[in-house]
């Protein structure tokens, strides 16, 4: 794994064999969607993205932005099903997973709320089902290691 500087305030440590998407690749995958960082192991088809608003995001409102998320991607993404939920005690991040229908495959996704420098950073990695085993705890260690506040 290699520790990445992502923003001012942001480090996380990225997986062996992801590498940085290009403009090209970034608007393939998440169309007109802005993507601050987006990493891609090529051999797996493997993502992970990082994105930063201006949501003021704290400990304080941690728990119900996490249901918001929740909530949205239970109707957004197709054949939705709940997986594991997380919040640290320190209120420092939450994480759920979720499996959703592709085209041609399952897809495994983690989604990591996380408060950095007083606004949400969202962290969001997704993986062929088939691989769950592979990337889930990969993704948890991502949100759990990463640092900033």
């Amino acid at each position: 794994m290699a520790r990445k500087k992502l923003y001012d305030t942001y480090e996380a440590e990225i997986p062996d064999g992801f590498e940085p998407m290009t403009d090209d690749e970034k608007k393939m995958y998440y169309g007109p969607v802005n993507i601050d960082h987006a990493f891609l192991n090529k051999d797996d088809k493997a993502l992970i993205t990082f994105t930063r608003n201006d949501f003021p995001l704290s400990a304080e409102n941690l728990e119900e932005r996490l249901k918001s998320y929740l909530n949205l991607y239970a109707r957004i993404a197709p054949g939705f099903k709940r997986g594991e939920v997380l919040k640290a005690k320190d209120d420092s991040y939450a994480m759920f997973s979720f499996k959703s229908n592709g085209v041609t495959r399952d897809i495994g996704n983690v989604v990591g709320i996380i408060p950095n420098d007083g606004k949400e950073l969202i962290f969001n990695g997704s993986f062929n089902f088939n691989d769950y085993g592979k990337y889930l705890q990969k993704y948890a260690n991502i949100i759990m290691k990463s640092s900033g506040k």
